[in-house]
């Protein structure tokens, strides 16, 4: 998750300072969803995220900057580690959430059990991490 890239500043700003080694910065500055699509395309991981989830995450992220007042390194293959797209259905069997089957039966069409199965997974998600946002087929979580 995000809070661990400030263990792994603190790790490197120790080394430097024990070391005694300079090192410089190289820092660019994402201002747009569609420069962060490009550098999980660069990195081999466009697939890893949905259009629409890639935009979630990135608001998520840029929001999280803003409320802390803090920088977030771009590490494309952390957030894929660290963050998750996943349709209801495959959360549900990752996770083995329990759902009303009552609930389903007394449904009066399909839309109605994919509703309750969208939020026994939003409920599942909301008490055990943290959800970036949901997409038309599922939502963006931190890994947990």
């Amino acid at each position: 998750m995000i809070e661990s890239y400030g263990e792994v500043i603190c790790s490197v700003i120790v080394v430097v300072y024990l070391t005694g080694v300079k090192t410089m910065a190289i820092v660019s500055t994402i201002d747009s969803v569609s420069q962060f699509r490009d550098a999980f395309r660069e990195m081999g991981r466009q697939n890893n995220f949905s259009y629409e989830g890639m935009e979630i995450l990135f608001n998520y992220l840029e929001e999280y900057s803003e409320c802390t007042e803090e920088p977030i390194e771009l590490d494309v293959i952390a957030l894929c580690c660290d963050y998750s797209e996943d349709s209801v259905d495959d959360i549900i069997s990752n996770y083995s959430i329990d759902v009303d089957l009552d609930s389903c039966l007394d449904a009066q069409d399909q839309d109605e059990v994919e509703d309750i199965k969208r939020e026994a997974v939003r409920e599942y998600l909301n008490d055990n991490t943290i959800v970036c946002g949901e997409t038309s087929d599922g939502f963006v979580y931190a890994v947990f």
